[in-house]
């Protein structure tokens, strides 16, 4: 049981990471810009 548990996370944690990335490169222009709007830097 561990023995696969272990590799799951760490797959899990591959492609969170990859997701993470994913989502930040698509909101990046989008929230400059509302960051910009409301006066965030």
């Amino acid at each position: 049981m561990q023995a696969l548990a272990e590799p799951a996370i760490e797959f899990m944690g591959v492609t969170d990471k990859k997701r993470k990335k994913h989502v930040k490169s698509n909101l990046e222009p989008h929230q400059k810009h509302s960051l910009v709007k409301t006066g965030f830097k």
